[in-house]
């Protein structure tokens, strides 16, 4: 199984870096993330290891703020609306 997500992580990064070029705003790059990077990676492939989920994990957070550091806390931003997030 972890060979897919071998065969998959690099694609996800360089289509990442293809909508890292545009101007989005976070909700514009937070539906990116939604629609386009979870949809191919985790809903075809599930259960992926530890090492893989930090991997997409980085990177998924890495293209929503822009390389910078976060503006709000990783723990907050994963917790559901209905904890006040």
């Amino acid at each position: 199984m972890d060979f897919n997500y071998n065969i998959l992580l690099p694609k996800s990064h360089a289509f990442l870096q293809q909508w890292n070029r545009r101007i989005l705003t976070k909700i514009g790059r937070v539906s990116v993330i939604k629609t386009l990077i979870l949809p191919r990676n985790c809903m075809s492939l599930p259960n992926p290891n530890e090492k893989i989920r930090t991997s997409l994990n980085q990177e998924i957070f890495r293209f929503l703020w822009k390389a910078k550091c976060d503006k709000i806390k990783q723990v907050l931003v994963t917790q559901k609306c209905l904890h006040g997030v």
